[in-house]
């Protein structure tokens, strides 16, 4: 379970960037990029790391940034 940790670590570092590049020019990648990243952050998710580090762990960040940036994407005039 830990090498699976790691391997999915070392993919979220680079999958979070893509996800930034990749929201103005296509949104469907960039949706499905971010479902990549959602299950990474379950698969790495440890209770014991977020209690000791929770104001200091950038994807807890990341991630309510994404919140915002999709709740965004939601909120349009169109039908």
């Amino acid at each position: 379970m830990i090498a699976i940790r790691q391997k999915t670590t070392l993919a979220l570092g680079w999958l979070v960037p893509a996800l930034f590049l990749l929201f103005p020019i296509a949104m469907g990648l960039s949706n499905v990029v971010l479902l990549l990243v959602l299950i990474g952050f379950a698969v790495t998710f440890s209770v014991d790391y977020l209690k000791r580090d929770v104001w200091s762990w950038p994807a807890v960040w990341l991630l309510t940034l994404f919140g915002v940036v999709l709740i965004g994407t939601l909120y349009t005039p169109a039908p």
